[in-house]
């Protein structure tokens, strides 16, 4: 596997494929020459605060040209970038501001200072705003490998969002590795891009293809899963990266709808369930289907399985997470950290050069997550919170979480934030249970130890509370009580108890 400069590739091919269709947003074409105009606009103004010391900027996560040349021109620049969704509680974004000391915030929409709240002096600038560039050239920044190319924020335990640092390094090693699986992409290929900014396959999704001089297609407003299967009919879309709750959500349209043109597709985001296979083979019969897997923390993706046509593998129904990708190692281990035997279920470490260096100004979180196995072996690993095995053929499959985290929509959510949030503000003991609906999603149930019945008005209380501090994903769809938790041996509550008697209420 060879090493890449993914900065002078990158450029290379928007130079190269200026004539070619880059984007399609909005069933708007723009073409390489048009996105590398836009890049040179940003990396112009960029380059006059170089003698500030700017680490970080923001970018507001809107869909448009503006905002994808704004995040390419910070890498050129040697800048982090900084995603910020408009639609979550401005009290997080403003959090996620201060935390990484931004003083500029790239946004295309006008104006989007009601996002944030008592963060200081912020200038807001939009890319279109900004005058040409008289350099037609893209002088790349002589930054090391090892500055930061984005900062993403994943749900904390303690009701604050921790920050991920990926790296050129990090960032370059994926794309090694990535290419390697076979999932190739090339000029003619129609890619899908239906992933929010903030959450890092989008970049996946749109890098690989502009490294190929392919076109990226991404999703417009309106309900999610109807226009990615749109989008892939009217444009016909031929490498897709996708969550497989698409599937799921749309059965009953991907039953009457039949992809040929469809060359490979990646499922991601969230475990996948067998029982969606079928359907989605019969609908793309043509395509080359994958299993990927991956925390932020190392990068988007660290794992891979490719499908074969029929007796794929699984565990309790959820297809097996494969073989580490390219030179990423993952180790299983037991309780104290020795490596598990075939078939014996332990924690699934992670070690490559795709991994984060650690979380941002988190020490003791970094302490419990980052470890050194043993003396005699000088790799850094991350602890997934993942329970897996590996088979004889050396396939790993994914058996659940070990701690109190699960995925929604893609995103990773610590269900004790939620929890943090609702003890510290309403002195609740209470507990965030996750079920599955009928569609076999994930929806959340805040459960509340109260000896006397909560009112709805309380409820109503909790619930607009957390609505200004939480994305729309981590909201509870329900909130109930119960007089007393039952505990466990240890004296813990007993999260899995509560879950049966829910269960059992409710049916």
């Amino acid at each position: 596997m060879r090493e890449m400069n993914l900065l002078k590739e990158l450029q290379e091919s928007l130079l190269l494929n200026k004539e070619r269709f880059a984007f399609c947003i909005k069933e708007t074409l723009y073409t390489y020459e048009q996105l590398y105009e836009k890049i040179l606009r940003v990396h112009s103004y960029l380059k006059n605060w170089k003698n500030e010391h700017i680490l970080n900027v923001g970018l507001v996560t809107n869909n448009d040209l503006d905002t994808y040349a704004a995040m390419l021109a910070c890498w050129f620049s040697g800048i982090a970038y900084v995603p910020l969704n408009p639609t979550i509680p401005k009290e997080r974004n403003s959090s996620i501001v201060k935390e990484t000391q931004i003083r500029i915030i790239f946004s295309s929409a006008e104006p989007q200072t009601q996002m944030l709240d008592g963060t200081g002096q912020i200038d807001i600038v939009s890319p279109s705003s900004l005058p040409k560039s008289f350099s037609s050239d893209l002088k790349i920044s002589e930054a090391s490998e090892f500055r930061t190319s984005y900062i993403l924020f994943t749900s904390g335990s303690t009701g604050t969002p921790k920050g991920v640092p990926i790296s050129n390094k990090n960032l370059s090693s994926f794309v090694s590795n990535f290419l390697s699986t076979g999932f190739d992409v090339d000029k003619e290929d129609r890619c899908l891009q239906m992933f929010e900014l903030t959450f890092d396959v989008s970049i996946s999704s749109f890098l690989i293809p502009l490294l190929k001089g392919a076109c990226v297609y991404t999703v417009p407003e309106g309900i999610k899963y109807v226009e990615v299967l749109k989008l892939i009919h009217t444009h016909k879309l031929t490498a897709i990266q996708m969550v497989p709750s698409i599937i799921r959500l749309g059965r009953s349209l991907i039953k009457r709808m039949n992809f040929p043109w469809m060359k490979k597709c990646i499922l991601t985001g969230e475990a996948t369930s067998i029982d969606l296979i079928s359907d989605w083979q019969k609908c793309a019969p043509n395509a080359i289907l994958y299993n990927f897997y991956g925390p932020t923390e190392a990068t988007i993706f660290c794992s891979y399985y490719e499908l074969p046509r029929s007796g794929f593998k699984s565990y309790n129904g959820l297809l097996t997470i494969g073989k580490a990708m390219g030179n990423t190692k993952l180790l299983i281990v037991d309780d104290q950290n020795n490596e598990a035997a075939v078939d014996q279920k332990g924690e699934l470490l992670i070690s490559s050069f795709q991994l984060t260096t650690g979380y941002l100004n988190n020490a003791s979180k970094n302490e419990q997550s980052f470890i050194k196995i043993n003396p005699h072996d000088s790799a850094t690993y991350y602890r997934s919170g993942d329970l897996c095995y590996k088979d004889c053929d050396g396939d790993i499959m994914y058996c659940g979480r070990l701690d109190n985290q699960i995925k929604i929509q893609g995103f990773r959510v610590e269900l004790g934030e939620i929890e943090f949030l609702v003890e510290e503000k309403f002195k609740f003991n209470n507990v965030v249970v996750a079920f599955e609906n009928n569609l076999s999603l994930i929806k959340l149930v805040l459960v509340l130890e109260a000896p006397q019945i909560v009112d709805s008005d309380k409820k109503t209380q909790i619930t607009e509370y957390l609505k200004t501090k939480l994305p729309d994903y981590m909201m509870p769809s329900k909130i109930t009580c119960r007089p007393e938790f039952p505990l466990n041996s240890n004296g813990k509550t007993d999260r899995k108890k509560i879950k049966e008697l829910l269960s059992s209420e409710n049916n």
